[in-house]
């Protein structure tokens, strides 16, 4: 993991743009057609780490923000946040792992998944408590499909390790 120091603020943004513009250049066609709504998958080599994504519409975020006490104005003001981080490549959702098995809420950025699933593949994921070996076995068309977004992939640097699928 690389950290990095900056003088100002305005380093700092002008910094995190130039990167989210690198990922957005480099997307797969797969990671692009992971829109609002989609279910996803990601893999963390770096902690072996399977992650599957439930990713919201704009309607579900309004309905959650004002579930979560927010005034209408309050939940479309957040609409526009939500729309801009999505132009960024920012998608809204909720992400489960065996490390995380009831989800977390937050935005993941299209570069950190591998592609889109079907609702169908995400229960059965779901079903087998994110476990990817028994989702593996279970279901050898989806590890051909996650192996043909894998091979999508630009070029991971030399010490990445292999996905091993």
């Amino acid at each position: 993991m690389e950290f990095r120091s900056y003088d100002s603020a305005d380093e700092m943004m002008a910094d995190m743009t130039r990167m989210e513009d690198i990922a957005n250049q480099g997307l797969t066609p797969a990671q692009l057609e992971v829109a609002r709504g989609d279910y996803w998958i990601s893999y963390h080599p770096n902690i072996d780490l399977w992650i599957f994504g439930q990713s919201m519409t704009r309607e579900q975020a309004y309905a959650g923000s004002i579930a979560a006490g927010a005034s209408p104005e309050e939940a479309e003001y957040e609409q526009k946040d939500l729309d801009e981080a999505y132009e960024r490549g920012y998608i809204l959702g909720r992400a489960y792992s065996v490390a995380c098995p009831d989800g977390e809420l937050g935005d993941t950025h299209r570069a950190s998944m591998l592609g889109k699933l079907s609702e169908m593949e995400f229960r059965l994921a779901q079903d087998r408590l994110w476990d990817i070996d028994e989702i593996f076995d279970a279901s050898p068309s989806l590890r051909a499909k996650i192996r043909g977004y894998v091979s999508q992939k630009p070029a991971a640097p030399p010490q990445a390790p292999d996905l091993g699928i």
